[in-house]
């Protein structure tokens, strides 16, 4: 018998030091950092959700106790900030993914849609909140800090020994940088919602190959679409993103949070019409590839992808085998 009590105390330990990891400011201190909701996502889901928020309890009390490399906030500020971007956003997924109802014989489980929806609603929530300072400082004063940190950033890559590209004729670095700081809630909701579905899925496997996982397993790609919620959400994310203030910062973040959903929909439709391939692996490695190397077009195209089968049930159509998605898979 595996007691809880450790597991709950390992993961919260765990989960801090991970999230600390960012910083050192370095990229694998990032990367790490991104796996930060993973032991939280993994203790709610084999021991219950219970343990899963004492697990954020042990690492808001170690984030308060260790000092931060460099820090000059108060010693509070980054638990805070890691209760709001990690731990409760962790224990949020975990607790939905084990949500289920009785319909007759059956179970059904909250749908992997559902699950990411939610990703991007919280990336919504929590992208404002922490370019606000939690309210704490003006819409126009997070504007300049960003500029600031922008033409700080510019300023270093200028002086590097690499060249820039080149802008169109009627474009300034100004514009540029006036540009990239409006869609900067955009890209963050984005990524973060990727991040929380990246170590949804991986604590999920994890937990299912211990045996501990309630819900039955099946490969992700065969989930349904969101036909409702993502595009509703979508709707209200760009209409909102039109506001002025952080009600716009809130409408990006929650645009690029449903961008997210419909581009890991559409990854997954391609896993799903491929299934029969004999040149599968070749096609995903080609595909997984260009998401490296054509950051923004690939995306895109799966973004395009996720809509279409949201929309004409493209695995349905194209796919090998035919028939619907089950309905209660994780």
């Amino acid at each position: 018998m595996i007691y809880p009590i450790p597991i709950a105390i390992g993961a919260g330990l765990c989960s801090a030091l991970l999230y600390l990891a960012s910083a050192a400011g370095a990229f694998p201190g990032g990367m790490l950092a991104i796996l930060s909701p993973l032991p939280i996502m993994i203790a709610a889901l084999g021991w219950r959700h219970r343990w899963g928020l004492a697990a954020i309890g042990v690492a808001f009390i170690a984030l308060i106790l260790i000092a931060v490399p460099g820090s000059e906030t108060n010693s509070f500020t980054p638990a805070i900030v890691y209760l709001v971007d990690v731990g409760l956003p962790a224990w949020i997924l975990a607790y939905l993914a084990l949500l289920a109802r009785q319909q007759s014989a059956t179970v059904e489980w909250f749908s992997i849609g559902s699950l990411l929806c939610i990703c991007g609603v919280l990336s919504g929530l929590i992208i404002p909140a922490l370019l606000s300072n939690f309210g704490n400082i003006g819409y126009e004063e997070y504007r300049n800090g960003l500029r600031a940190e922008l033409r700080s950033l510019l300023a270093q890559l200028q002086s590097s020994p690499y060249p820039l590209p080149t802008l169109p004729a009627d474009v300034t670095w100004e514009t540029f940088i006036e540009a990239v700081a409006r869609i900067t809630p955009l890209i963050g909701g984005f990524l973060s919602t990727v991040f929380f579905a990246l170590n949804l899925y991986l604590a999920g496997k994890s937990v299912f190959a211990s045996g501990r996982l309630p819900r039955p397993w099946t490969a992700p790609y065969l989930a349904p679409a969101p036909k409702i919620s993502a595009p509703l959400l979508m709707a209200v994310g760009i209409c909102a993103a039109f506001l002025d203030g952080f009600p716009g910062i809130f409408g990006m973040a929650l645009t690029g949070g449903m961008v997210a959903v419909f581009c890991l929909h559409g990854l997954a439709v391609i896993h799903a019409i491929t299934r029969s391939n004999p040149i599968r692996p070749i096609l995903l490695l080609a595909l997984y590839g260009s998401v490296l190397f054509l950051p923004t077009i690939t995306p895109a195209l799966l973004t395009l992808c996720g809509i279409a089968d949201t929309l004409f049930n493209l695995r349905r159509r194209i796919g090998p085998g035919g028939g619907n998605p089950p309905l209660s898979t994780f």
